[in-house]
């Protein structure tokens, strides 16, 4: 039996943070998932090319099928021939033997959710039950009480990728060029003003990586210190030995003692958080690109069409089923003595257009923004101020970090409508009218303010998840609002850039392009959406030349429109990166892609072009929603992809 020792016994660094940092729920939310079955490298999580492009997974439970890689090999074109070349090849991933197979197919991984979580819950169980036996003082397990494990300080992968790249002809011809290059794994030391407790591994990692080898640290089960390998090095906080230097205290304990405090800790309520967790990671891993485009199947023996009843709607009805969500949502969250709260969810990637379990972000779109928006929203319908103090607690994080780190947030995440620092503004103001606090407004008008010219032109996305299109929305949301001149400014810069970013359509037409090959239809990421942004801001503005954009935006729209499925096509690139096929388009009918997205655009456009067109093109709309809604029973009940997306386009059109 092969025992893992660097899992099961993986030392813990103390975490360098302040106490103003340890306050936060972020931070408790991050130490409690950093402990837990997310750590080990079997539940699936994303890694992303340079190219924002190329996503992939190297996860145990996850790498399933073949997947491209941001790599390309060296192939021969006819070999052993006067023709003979090389080329590049893009590299790929093939399933290997840790993954099931089925019929020599990978197993489908959404078909054994339930299935990993029952087995890992029947071995929690097992332990649970012989944790007394596990603890006693014969036990096999007291063998590993003076081991030495090794610690991963950098992923293997980063050493192997310095060391290959350090190998090319332009590093190899000078000495002083080669360790210039290798200095690379020094950069992050260079952006702390202090040494980290962890400065002393440089020195044994340059020494291994100069000997063409990959650095390794190890340290004893029963020790709280840390084996460097020899060098020359002599800094603070090291020892010599007769065997190796030392770093004393570097942990924050022996890695035996914590994995006693493990076993002792079992429990059923962490064996069934933990259970949660597989199954949110397992479902994200394949709520992937083009799962939203799957046909609807007839029910099945487990899901009998039985179990789909027609209810009759009611607002008590409606309100009801908010307070369960808002009651889960209240279960789950995390808590820091700051007055914040975040929780745990999967989080929506959307230059790859994927999901990734992990720490709420601030957004709106999948973040703690977009969870107080609804809390307030809630506590404005029930009167209830249990749901006001949580819809606060959220909006905790993103409120200071607007006041005080405004420029880093908004390098981090952006301008967008949905996942940028001015979603976060057009919840706080809609919010803030919702429970009759001001604040919330002010601070929104207060952050609109801080954002720059620079800041805007910066953006190459366009759309209104991630872009300018988005920004314009929320901005005029804000000057609405409060009859801030300086919002409106930055509306119109947006707006400008907006329109100075268009190209060429394939049909002629001027539009803005985000990551695929053609420009797309639609209202998150295509034409119908950068369209209602510009028309609201030519009549905020009374600009006339936002108002011809959109048009010519609507224009190549609807050049695209497909009579006979009555919807506008999905020019997304296939999942191999490869342009859609204009000759056999692909349909789907979300808010986001497809006919509801566009009727909701349409229908925000009545108010300045009630023309033919555009109720046709709502009707149009409608009818196709209406289609889909009648066999959606198994699709998802979400807002960007999902039903409630499509019952929306009825709402708004009653």
């Amino acid at each position: 039996l092969l025992i893992d020792h660097e899992t099961l016994f993986h030392h813990r660094v103390p975490e360098e943070a302040t106490d103003e940092i340890r306050a936060t729920a972020l931070f408790r939310a991050l130490e409690k998932t950093g402990e837990s079955v997310l750590r080990v490298g079997l539940l699936p999580g994303w890694r992303i090319g340079k190219d924002k492009k190329i996503v992939y997974d190297v996860s145990g439970l996850g790498a399933f099928g073949e997947q491209l890689v941001p790599f390309r090999n060296i192939r021969l074109k006819h070999p052993n021939t006067d023709a003979m070349n090389m080329w590049l090849e893009q590299g790929q991933l093939k399933p290997e033997g840790n993954v099931p197979m089925v019929n020599g197919a990978p197993a489908r991984l959404e078909e054994q959710v339930e299935q990993v979580a029952h087995g890992f819950r029947a071995m929690y169980d097992f332990l649970l039950a012989q944790r007394d036996a596990l603890l006693a003082p014969d036990s096999p397990w007291q063998a590993f009480r003076h081991a030495n494990v090794r610690f991963v300080f950098r992923a293997t992968q980063v050493y192997g990728s310095l060391l290959k790249q350090a190998a090319q002809p332009a590093y190899l011809f000078d000495g002083a060029e080669y360790s210039l290059f290798l200095e690379r794994i020094a950069r992050a030391h260079v952006q702390v003003e202090t040494k980290p407790s962890c400065y002393p591994l440089l020195a044994s990692e340059r020494a291994g990586l100069y000997q063409l080898d990959i650095p390794c640290f190890a340290a004893r089960t029963d020790s709280a210190n840390l084996q460097l390998e020899a060098s020359d090095a002599s800094d603070n906080g090291i020892r010599h030995t007769q065997h190796a230097l030392h770093i004393t205290n570097y942990f924050e304990g022996p890695s035996f003692e914590r994995a006693v405090a493990r076993i002792q800790s079992l429990s059923p309520e962490d064996r069934d958080w933990q259970a949660y967790i597989i199954q949110i990671s397992l479902r994200a891993r394949v709520a992937a690109k083009g799962a939203d485009q799957a046909p609807v199947v007839a029910p099945t023996a487990s899901t009998p069409a039985a179990s789909f009843i027609a209810i009759e709607p009611s607002r008590e009805l409606f309100v009801a089923h908010a307070l369960c969500i808002a009651n889960k949502l209240r279960a789950d969250a995390f808590f820091g003595d700051d007055g914040s709260a975040t929780w745990l969810g999967p989080q929506y990637i959307p230059e790859v257009e994927r999901y990734q379990l992990s720490v709420l972000s601030s957004s709106f779109y999948d973040g703690t923004t977009g969870v107080g928006l609804f809390l307030a929203a809630l506590a404005c319908v029930t009167g209830d101020e249990t749901w006001r103090n949580l819809s606060l607690t959220a909006f905790h994080s993103i409120r200071a970090g607007l006041k005080k780190e405004f420029d880093e947030l908004t390098n981090l995440i952006g301008i967008g409508g949905t996942s940028g620092v001015p979603s976060a503004l057009y919840a706080l103001v809609r919010s803030g009218q919702w429970l009759g606090d001001e604040s919330l407004v002010e601070d929104a008008r207060a952050a609109a303010q801080k954002l720059t010219r620079a800041q805007i032109q910066a953006n190459a996305i366009f759309d209104i998840i991630g872009g300018s299109a988005g920004a314009i929305l929320c901005l005029l949301a804000v000057h609405e609002a409060t009859g801030d001149a300086i919002a409106l400014a930055r509306a119109i810069e947006c707006g400008e850039h907006l329109v100075n970013s268009r190209v060429a359509a394939h049909t002629g037409h001027r539009v803005w392009k985000g990551v695929s090959h053609y420009a797309l239809a639609g209202f998150s990421h295509g034409a119908a959406g950068g369209a209602y942004a510009l028309l609201r801001l030519a009549h905020a503005s009374k600009r006339a030349e936002f108002r011809a954009a959109a048009e010519d935006a609507l224009e190549y729209e609807n050049a695209l429109f497909d009579a006979a499925h009555n919807n506008w096509p999905d020019l997304r690139d296939n999942l191999d990166h490869t342009p859609a096929d204009l000759t056999q388009p692909k349909f789907m009918n979300g808010w986001c892609h497809g006919a509801a997205g566009i009727g909701m655009g349409r229908l925000g456009n009545l108010a300045w072009m009630d023309t033919p067109t555009t109720r046709r093109d709502i009707d149009a709309a409608l009818t196709a929603t209406r289609k889909t809604l009648a066999q959606a029973e198994l699709m998802t009940d979400h807002m960007c992809c999902g039903n409630l997306g499509r019952i929306e386009l009825f709402a708004t059109a009653g």
